[in-house]
């Protein structure tokens, strides 16, 4: 009897050390994942009140969702050089910052 008492315990212990493992983690509140800013560069090939698409060096378009957090010059005219850092969301690229780059900079006050 003793014999099967010992198993008996041990195996129900182990058990019920699983199950309360099993309750902790799930109990647990899960964080959000930081979504994670990439960037890119390129000329303005077209521009709305809500978007914006640039081709980069390697010649592919990318089109930019704006809102009213994205953080962007005055002005943004067609055949100039930007910067943009976004995150993706749903399948959409929204832009977070645009900014002018510096080679932008450097061509408009060469022609000055």
């Amino acid at each position: 009897m003793k014999r099967l008492l010992l198993p008996a315990l041990l195996a129900l212990s182990i058990a019920t050390l699983g199950a309360f493992a099993a309750t902790r983690s799930a109990a647990a509140p899960k964080k959000p994942a930081a979504m994670a800013t990439h960037k890119a560069s390129g000329t303005i090939v077209s521009k709305s009140e809500n978007s914006v698409v640039i081709k980069t060096k390697k010649g592919e378009e990318m089109t930019f969702a704006l809102s009213d957090k994205t953080a962007k010059p005055s002005e943004l005219k067609e055949g100039e050089m930007v910067q943009i850092q976004y995150q993706t969301e749903n399948g959409s690229n929204m832009a977070q910052k645009i900014s002018m780059s510096s080679t932008a900079k450097t061509k408009s006050r060469s022609k000055r």
